[in-house]
């Protein structure tokens, strides 16, 4: 019995992976699929992989053997351990200027902090060719396995060098090898057609995203995409929450022309902070201002490194969140201080992490001889006081303490503000 196609109601409520198997194995339907909206739970664009809820794409390059010749040792290590993450030129040296190539549709996303790679000289390079001449000499009498490892290195340098000087093509090709990963399974496949990564993902990303209507995404991340992002000309994105890295101005500037207007306001902005952050054009950025509700979270930095105090205290977002930034007792009463000194408005809050019982300790005996301040105790928790400090005739800071639910699933301690009416 012949397989009875998928109706539009069915193809929106497909998975979005099943929903590009589908197109890719029933060529004739594509365009009907691509007109049906798209919605995506989670989507990554990184720097070496494309996820879509619970799958990964992953493009990298190979080297095919060419001439009769067999690959040198340190490529077949490359092959298999997956490929490498660079596209190579006619020589089979890394080619960078597939790196800044920009098609319609491409956008740049500046990678913090990331060194230029510079290229061996000549003069270098004649070295390294004198020295592997004697590495083999002594490899002859010792066998030994660190010692191969080192030629094999350097000659995997050498061998593109002198098809360079030479002028002549390497006894290799390259190959796209693409790996797909969901959950424990993995499939793994070889696109021939292709000898440049850049081209590759070009392809596939047109092959998900490119002539369709505006795609639904609830959550974007693209806080470690760096270098150019091969996305299809014309595609918008409708973008709940968003999470970005530290050069956030720089991030949102790149991908401000592809969300869609009902982006914004943004739900949520989650901030993966780093040193940039600390520039004003960056946590003073429009989008980041205006989102509903701003995260900022540290994973990079101990968190007694650096004092991010005085972004907080600019922040003028609805809600704040902050997690993995160590904040003292004297830190937060500084906090809160502003934001009664700044008469911050009704339904105003913040959720911050605290690290150490004697933080809230040493925070609460201030504020309950505070003049002023209204103490009640609540149900029995570890902190049960709950501070009301005025603001205005008609608004109070709410000030508590106690362990929230985590999105690890583990608990943690945390510091609630939150401007309420003053009854």
């Amino acid at each position: 019995m012949e397989e009875r196609m998928p109706n539009a109601h069915q193809l929106e409520h497909m998975e979005p992976n099943q929903r590009f198997e589908f197109s890719e194995t029933n060529p004739t339907m594509a365009d009907i699929e691509k007109s049906i909206p798209l919605y995506i739970n989670n989507l990554t664009f990184n720097q070496d992989y494309l996820r879509v809820n619970h799958t990964t794409y992953r493009l990298t390059l190979i080297r095919k053997p060419t001439g009769g010749q067999p690959l040198l040792a340190a490529y077949l290590r490359d092959n298999a351990n997956g490929g490498i993450k660079y596209d190579l030129d006619e020589f089979g040296m890394r080619d960078h200027t597939a790196e800044v190539i920009m098609m319609p549709g491409d956008i740049y996303f500046e990678s913090p902090g990331q060194m230029a790679v510079e290229e061996d000289s000549d003069e270098k390079m004649e070295k390294e060719e004198k020295l592997l001449e004697g590495l083999r000499v002594a490899y002859q009498t010792t066998l030994s396995a660190d010692l191969k490892a080192t030629i094999d290195g350097i000659e995997a340098k050498v061998l593109p060098w002198k098809c360079r000087l030479e002028n002549k093509e390497p006894p290799f090709e390259t190959a796209v090898l693409v790996t797909r990963r969901e959950g424990d399974g993995e499939s793994k496949w070889v696109e021939d057609r292709f000898k440049k990564l850049y081209e590759a993902k070009k392809t596939l990303l047109y092959k998900f995203f490119g002539g369709r209507p505006t795609v639904i995404v609830e959550k974007l991340d693209v806080s470690k995409a760096g270098g150019v992002l091969r996305l299809p000309a014309g595609l918008k994105l409708r973008v709940g929450y968003l999470t970005v890295g530290a050069n956030v101005a720089s991030i949102l500037n790149s991908l401000e022309p592809i969300l869609d207007h009902q982006s914004f306001p943004m739900k949520k902005l989650t901030v993966m902070i780093g040193a940039e952050l600390l520039d004003p054009v960056n946590y003073e950025h429009e989008i980041l201002r205006n989102a509903k509700i701003l995260q900022l979270v540290n994973s990079n930095y101990p968190i007694d490194s650096v004092d991010w105090l005085p972004v907080i205290l600019e922040i003028v977002n609805p809600r704040l969140e902050v997690n993995g930034i160590l904040l003292s007792a004297t830190q937060l009463l500084c906090l809160i201080d502003k934001w009664i000194e700044d008469g911050r408005p009704i339904g105003r809050s913040a959720i911050i992490g605290v690290y150490g019982r004697e933080v809230v300790s040493d925070l609460f005996d201030v504020l309950r001889d505070r003049q002023g301040v209204v103490t009640k105790v609540l149900e029995p928790r570890p902190f049960p006081e709950m501070f009301m400090i005025p603001i205005s005739a008609a608004s109070a800071l709410r000030v508590e303490c106690d362990y929230t639910m985590a999105s690890s699933g583990t608990s943690r301690l945390c510091l609630h503000l939150m401007v309420v009416h003053d009854n």
